[in-house]
């Protein structure tokens, strides 16, 4: 039975530092299904492992083992005998020059290693294909989109196209059924669609993986026709991989847990290893900050016994499993939460909200993570999207792109001039400087389907072929003379645009620092009172403080009681009773970053509550000076404790910290019991959290958050 003629295959690829994902869709269908049946996969996901295993002959190095099949048990030996194992091969591409990828043996080419894992990913959607719909629907006609990072070269992207066309996806780099696409695109499409899109919408997108976190800030931009695109105002990318870390410290608490011989142990049995990760795995994504006393039980591989002490075994005999608390949980993702909340502040710095908020990647599976994020940032972000599989977000979104390419218009594909430069890790080869026999193609491969006449590879020479909306034109269609003069016109578009553009930047930064200066002052600042208020800030910038007293002390009279800490001539701020509320909260922040000095804080009974404390937990970053901080009888719930601890690793010198008589349950008690654990607060003698709401799992975690320090905690 032939498939209907306006009926096609719609693929998506996601190819991740350390996993990757296929989504597979009829280009009419509203269903995307996530392929999660991968050979040796230890339980269903979306995503497999981007790795790869070859076995070399004369040079010539063939593909043996990819995915599950490659992984090497963390030994870091192949699991094919003489086998090389090739992981995190995409870093080689990324020219900012972040993490360096592990470099590549010898004659074994980066472009070769995408190939051949883009083949694997296509041999499995051809399985897939033959068995649901049989011979109606082939490959011949699909459509593919494939994820790219915001920060790769058009250089990069080249190369993702060629190893498409050597994979077999498609005959030729430029051909219109393979379109590329950024990862935060992919991400606002997999969990938005396009059709909700609406111009002048400021959405961020939050990234976390293996391979690090990745913050982009984006604006909706609305074209003509329907179509819509994502413009990028601000991106901030760390290579610090939280899930990972978080990983590691799990593996940590196990190795703790099971005491003498444990190290040992689990180096002498990585199979064992892998068995403890999937476990937390798969048992972490249920946890969430909740009140519950709920623990996870890891079974502990029988392979591990015999190195451990007698009574370890004597233990493990009667119950094989050992138990990992909830606090436990929340404090082996703490230090990556903390890093994350970095990423997104330091990408919506100058901003005063975001309307909302996409959190993706394998970190927040679990709903822990996602909920502290969203408790943390609810000042920033107006509304946290629910997503039901975050890890797959992307993929779904590739797949969406692949079906309509009408709906968002990406910025690989809008206008991209291909130089010859290459990525800047030196390891890297592509196809231009590989050996002679792996740069040789078949003409019908090198062929572009743009033009008929002559044949053109598109990385002949610099600035022969401008790509636009996805079409790629040579200049020699407009004739030698008038090639050189549409040159030269754009050499001089692109200096006057980068000059405006470097000014625009200087001055749009100016007024949102002054906007960020009215709204913070008051959140219900008036559009009559704005324009004042931002005329105000610019004739007033070297007199902070005289202008927050000029503008807002008649409504805030508690500002004159900061003068002297203003001037330098006093290190305590006592604001006990002072009637600040959530409003003010905003203008005492401001203030607060004119007086790194201060070394006491007193803000008891002023009415703050949970947003107040969010609000002010921003400013403790520019009080490194601080040893006494008192915000108890405000009414703080667990949202205003967790983002007060998520900032008091800035005050490294705090001997005492007050929150007593407030409403903080379990969770905000554990959250700052995590940072007391992890040594954030060195010098920290006495903590007060007497009358809150603390039931046995906070008290306990807060009595033995340091059993090697002496303490003074008051329940």
């Amino acid at each position: 039975m032939p498939a209907p003629s306006d009926v096609h295959l719609a693929i998506g690829l996601d190819i991740g530092t350390y996993c990757s994902g296929v989504a597979v869709s009829l280009s009419t269908g509203e269903t995307v299904e996530v392929y999660d049946s991968w050979t040796g996969q230890p339980s269903p996901y979306g995503k497999v492992p981007s790795y790869m295993t070859y076995t070399c002959s004369g040079g010539v190095y063939t593909p043996v083992k990819w995915g599950y099949g490659s992984l090497t048990d963390g030994t870091g030996r192949a699991k094919v005998p003489g086998g090389v194992s090739v992981s995190m091969f995409k870093l080689m591409l990324d020219p900012s020059g972040g993490a360096p990828p592990p470099p590549l043996p010898p004659g074994l080419t980066m472009g070769q290693v995408l190939a051949d894992y883009l083949r694997h990913l296509k041999d499995i959607v051809q399985r897939k294909v033959a068995r649901q719909w049989e011979d109606i629907y082939t490959l011949d006609s699909a459509t593919w989109a494939i994820t790219v990072p915001s920060r790769w070269s058009p250089s990069s992207n080249r190369v993702m196209r060629k190893a498409a066309v050597q994979a077999g996806l498609v005959p030729s780099p430029f051909d219109p059924r393979l379109s590329l696409l950024l990862d935060p695109e992919a991400a606002v499409l997999g969990a938005l669609g396009a059709g909700s899109l609406v111009g002048g919408q400021t959405l961020l997108v939050v990234d976390a993986g293996g391979g690090g976190v990745d913050v982009t800030l984006c604006v909706v931009v609305e074209a003509e026709g329907g179509t819509v695109s994502l413009r990028t105002t601000a991106s901030t990318h760390t290579d610090v991989p939280p899930k990972d870390q978080a990983e590691a410290r799990y593996l940590q608490h196990i190795k703790k847990a099971l005491g003498k011989g444990a190290e040992k142990a689990l180096a002498a049995n990585p199979r064992a290893v892998d068995n403890l990760l999937t476990q937390w795995r798969t048992k972490s994504v249920g946890v969430s900050s909740s009140d519950t006393d709920d623990e996870l039980l890891i079974e502990i591989p029988p392979k591990l016994l015999r190195y451990l002490s007698e009574d370890m075994q004597e233990e493990l005999e009667e119950e094989s499993a050992i138990e990992v608390s909830l606090d436990r949980v929340q404090d082996i993702f703490h230090p990556q939460l903390v890093a994350v909340s970095a990423a997104i502040e330091a990408t919506l710095g100058y901003l005063p909200s975001a309307d909302r908020a996409l959190l993706v990647g394998g970190f927040f599976r679990g709903g822990y993570q996602s909920q502290n994020m969203s408790s943390v940032h609810a000042n920033h972000v107006r509304e946290f999207v629910t997503l039901t599989d975050p890890g797959t977000v992307v993929v779904q979104g590739a797949c969406q792109h692949a079906k309509d390419t009408s709906g968002l218009l990406s910025l690989v594909q809008c206008a991209t001039l291909l130089p010859t430069e290459t990525p800047s890790h030196s390891n890297v080869t592509t196809a231009d400087t590989a050996p002679e026999s792996e740069a040789e193609t078949s003409d019908e491969e090198t062929s572009d389907p743009y033009d008929s006449e002559d044949e053109v590879d598109v990385e002949d020479s610099p600035f022969q072929w401008l790509v636009i909306l996805g079409k790629p034109v040579s200049l020699r269609h407009f004739g030698v003379g008038l090639g050189v003069v549409v040159l030269i016109v754009m050499c001089l578009c692109l200096k006057t645009s980068l000059e405006h553009r470097s000014a625009l930047k200087s001055r749009g930064q100016e007024y949102m620092d002054a906007i960020d200066y009215c709204t913070s002052a008051s959140s219900t600042i008036s559009t009559a009172d704005m324009a004042p208020c931002v005329l105000r800030y610019f004739e007033s910038k070297e007199e902070t403080y005289e202008s927050l007293l000029r503008d807002f002390g008649k409504e805030h009279t508690w500002l004159s009681r900061m003068e002297g800490c203003i001037e330098g001539d006093e290190t305590e701020l006592n604001l006990h009773d002072a009637h600040i509320g959530p409003e003010g909260a905003g203008l005492l922040a401001k203030a607060l970053q004119y007086v790194p000095d201060l070394t006491k804080l007193v803000l008891s009974s002023t009415g703050l509550g949970d947003e107040g404390a969010k609000t002010l937990s921003h400013s403790l970053q520019y009080l490194p000076c601080l040893t006494y901080l008192d915000i108890g009888q405000n009414g703080i719930g667990n949202d205003g404790a967790l983002a007060v601890a998520n900032r008091l690793h800035s005050l490294p010198d705090l001997t005492e910290l007050w929150l007593d008589q407030n409403r903080i349950g379990d969770v905000g008690a554990k959250a700052v019991a995590g940072v007391i654990r992890e040594g954030c607060l060195p010098q920290v003698a006495k903590v007060f959290i007497m009358k809150n709401a603390l039931g046995a799992g906070g008290r306990d975690s807060l009595t033995y958050a340091a059993p090697d320090k002496a303490i003074d905690v008051r329940l």
